[in-house]
């Protein structure tokens, strides 16, 4: 099959057929190399590598492109925004996170929601 190309406004998605095929928040489809090195999420931030992956969400080590800065993006994983609660959850999450003061937490500096991957949360 032949590679093609999806273009949105803040997301850029790649598949070829050996890509495993996800459902994005849009309806679109989603490929794992929206998450590949490279890839610019939210206009700001270039995916530098996938730190860990569960089986709710992926978390990218990515750069923010105007500050220089290195930081880590938390995802929900596109075929579970869908089960009851899971993004309420994830928003507070970020929330609760965002309270915490501590050396051993990582502060949460961004939040947003593209069109196609979903909502995310930026740490340090």
């Amino acid at each position: 099959m032949k590679a093609r190309s999806v273009s949105h406004a803040d997301d850029e998605v790649s598949s070829s057929a050996s890509e495993r095929i996800l459902a994005g928040v849009d309806g679109s489809q989603v490929t794992e190399d929206a998450y590949a090195p490279g890839k610019v999420i939210a206009g700001k931030y270039r995916v530098d590598r996938v730190l860990g992956e569960g089986a709710m969400g992926i978390v990218l080590a990515a750069t923010h492109l105007e500050l220089d800065e290195r930081v880590a993006i938390k995802f929900i994983r596109p075929e579970m925004q869908k089960a009851q609660g899971v993004v309420a959850r994830f928003a507070r999450e970020a929330k609760a996170s965002r309270r915490i003061n501590s050396e051993h937490t990582a502060n949460v500096l961004d939040v947003g929601v593209t069109r196609t991957i979903g909502p995310y949360i930026v740490m340090e």
